[in-house]
């Protein structure tokens, strides 16, 4: 049973309880027969005694046929508290007596008017002849002596002997009681409050601490796992802030390397919008003044291709311009603030105003909820998405744009979409959709230089969310975008 009881306060009291029901068993096992005993023996000696008394004092009497002496006698006898009857006999029959009946009153054989109505109850001792001695020492045997014992006084005795058994229990269950809790006290409660300050200074920091090993086994045992545990905390904290130093170098070395690899994207920057310009303001300043200083030398196809040749220069510097945008998207500081998706929506559509003058264009706009991001780079998403919308509709006659949003399955989440009737896409190439200078459609068909989705892309992730696209060739588009309010 011990084995099933796993804890140590569980333990003890089972212990206490048996030990005390035993105390309890033998105590009132010894008590009751040591004084059982002792009180039938004192009984036995009380009636003997009793009994020689008064054969000697009742023979006088006897002899004189004396009842009225003989009952006071008997009268003062039958108060002793062992007594319930006594009867003296003359020939076998009783000649005076006296008994006590159930109500406590003392009844003598003179009393009644047919004395054999005197009722004897109660244990019959044995009969002891009455004797009496003459003047000349002769003895003369007179009759006879009979006691009844009663067990009323034997059932008093007991249940003292009950309750002296009782008292003896709760004062040796009260000693056990008091034991134990001093016992637990001292080998359990202190070293489990030693323990637990130990535990408590760890916690503000004191980490080189150790339990004390004292107390009971199962906190030895507990104080040992207590302090492999703390040993293990101390090797970790080291081995935690080995790494947290060395990851602080590496940290300190990248970003020494990003400042550097930052530098050079300015100065790759630098050299894009300056050096790369050159030329291309070169190349249109000269195509100007061919043009300007042309007397007819060029025929037609030479006019062609200096528009060509224009053309691929601005086309050239619109791809620069983008390229610049999508290196500064990457390492602009963002600026959060609470954005109003409705408004922005409005702003970027009047901003397109140029792409939808006289086309018949069905808006659906939901009302969106507003949202935390950088309100430049959400515009350029929109602009984007949304006018990448109004080019791939425009040979429709009836264009349909869809602008919404839903919740999305993270904390806090809202998707944002827009959806268009347009031309569609091939969803086996949506791997390339937002790649930089990936196009999906020729720029004889729509023009474009394959970096805006990129740029999109770009920026939302910068925002902690994801961009993806659904579509169907002929079908339309829908683009997705999702963002974290908070």
């Amino acid at each position: 049973m011990l084995k099933k009881i796993t804890t140590l306060y569980g333990r003890v009291v089972l212990v206490q309880l048996i030990a005390i029901i035993v105390i309890m068993a033998v105590n009132g096992l010894i008590s009751y027969r040591s004084n059982w005993t002792r009180v039938v023996e004192h009984m036995n000696e009380q009636i003997e005694q009793v009994s020689n008394r008064l054969a000697f004092q009742i023979s006088l009497p006897f002899w004189n046929l004396d009842k009225n002496a003989a009952n006071n006698i008997l009268l003062h006898e039958i108060n002793n508290p062992y007594l319930s009857g006594i009867a003296v006999l003359q020939d076998g029959k009783l000649w005076t007596g006296v008994v006590l009946n159930a109500n406590k009153e003392v009844v003598l054989a003179k009393d009644l008017k047919d004395s054999s109505q005197l009722n004897f109850e109660g244990n019959e001792q044995p009969k002891i002849r009455i004797k009496y001695k003459d003047s000349r020492e002769k003895t003369w045997e007179l009759g006879d002596l009979v006691l009844y014992s009663t067990d009323e006084f034997l059932k008093k005795l007991f249940m003292s002997i009950i309750i002296e058994s009782v008292i003896h229990t709760i004062i040796l269950i009260v000693g056990i009681s008091i034991l134990t809790v001093i016992l637990l006290n001292l080998f359990l409660n202190k070293p489990l409050e030693k323990i637990t300050d130990t535990a408590r200074r760890i916690g503000e920091g004191e980490i080189e601490l150790q339990a004390e090993l004292a107390g009971t086994r199962e906190v030895l045992t507990l104080a040992t796992a207590f302090n492999r545990m703390t040993s293990r905390l101390r090797d970790s904290l080291d081995a935690m802030r080995r790494m947290n130093e060395e990851l602080e170098k590496r940290v300190a070395e990248r970003t020494e390397n990003l400042t550097l690899i930052n530098k050079e994207l300015e100065s790759f920057s630098y050299s894009v919008s300056h050096d790369l310009r050159a030329p291309l303001r070169h190349i249109n300043g000269f195509i100007k003044l061919l043009e300007s200083q042309d007397t007819g030398t060029l025929n037609e196809k030479g006019k062609h291709y200096l528009q060509v040749i224009s053309e691929s220069a601005e086309k050239m510097g619109l791809l620069i311009d983008q390229l610049l945008q999508l290196s500064r998207t990457g390492r602009q500081e963002l600026n959060k603030t609470q954005v109003s998706m409705n408004r922005l929506v409005r702003d970027v559509i009047n901003g397109l105003s140029s792409e939808t003058s006289n086309r018949s264009i069905t808006w659906a706009i939901d009302d969106l909820p507003e949202t935390c991001a950088d309100p430049s780079m959400l515009n350029a998403v929109l602009t984007n998405l949304i006018g990448n919308a109004l080019k791939f509709t425009r040979n429709l006659e009836n264009t349909r744009i869809h602008i919404g949003s839903f919740a999305g399955e993270k904390r806090n989440e809202t998707v944002y979409f827009v959806k268009d009737n347009g031309v569609g896409f091939d969803m086996k190439y949506l791997d390339k959709l937002f790649g930089v200078f990936q196009r999906l459609h020729s720029a004889s068909e729509f023009e474009g230089t394959g970096i805006g989705l990129a740029n999109v892309q770009r920026i939302i992730n910068r925002h902690g969310g994801t961009v993806w696209a659904e579509g169907e060739i002929g079908h339309g588009a829908s683009f997705y975008f999702s963002l974290i309010n908070g």
